[in-house]
């Protein structure tokens, strides 16, 4: 009996080494990120379903069919040490569907701060038509940096103008939902 109570406590001493040591299966880096959309707001950050792969996530800004614009300016923040940004062709944002930007040089920007993004963009002159602001106003997609940690990542909507159809700008509120590593 003695002898079985020795190898008993062995196993269990070898087994809590091993746990220690990060021979276990304890991993606590995260593997997908996941989006819930807010569930108010005129303006809102939304998740484009089928958008990504399982790191990362796309994310639509879209404003109510009630407000017609030529342009829109909008910034979010996030923890760069658990996200970034990705590049959609030579911007860190893309067009959405919502303005007509006409050919190049297309007033389309997206500037990268550290956690910060500015996204700016504008119909060019009076002659296209106001449009509403119900679609995608634009698009950012969200990729987990090497090693994030399981857990909310820091999620949040900057200052947001709208250019309306009369020439004057309005500030909104951009609502944004919950991300999350996984």
């Amino acid at each position: 009996m003695a002898n079985n109570t020795a190898k008993l406590s062995f196993a269990s001493f070898a087994l809590g080494v091993i746990l220690a040591c990060g021979g276990g299966s304890s991993n606590s880096d995260a593997s997908r990120l996941t989006y819930t959309n807010p569930t108010q707001g005129e303006y809102r950050l939304v998740e484009v379903v089928g958008g990504a792969g399982a790191g990362a996530v796309t994310l639509a800004l879209r404003g109510p069919s009630s407000v017609a614009a030529r342009g829109a300016n909008f910034g979010l923040s996030i923890d760069g040490a658990k996200v970034g940004y990705v590049k959609q062709g030579a911007n860190y944002a893309g067009q959405g569907t919502v303005f007509d930007l006409g050919a190049d040089p297309k007033i389309f920007r997206a500037v990268l701060d550290a956690g910060s993004l500015r996204v700016s963009m504008a119909q060019k002159g009076n002659s296209v038509e106001a449009k509403p602001l119900n679609g995608d106003i634009a698009t950012v997609q969200l990729q987990l940096q090497p090693g994030a940690q399981k857990g909310s990542v820091q999620l949040a909507a900057l200052s947001a103008k709208v250019l309306l159809e009369n020439g004057t700008e309005q500030t909104v509120q951009v609502s944004v939902g919950k991300l999350e590593a996984q």
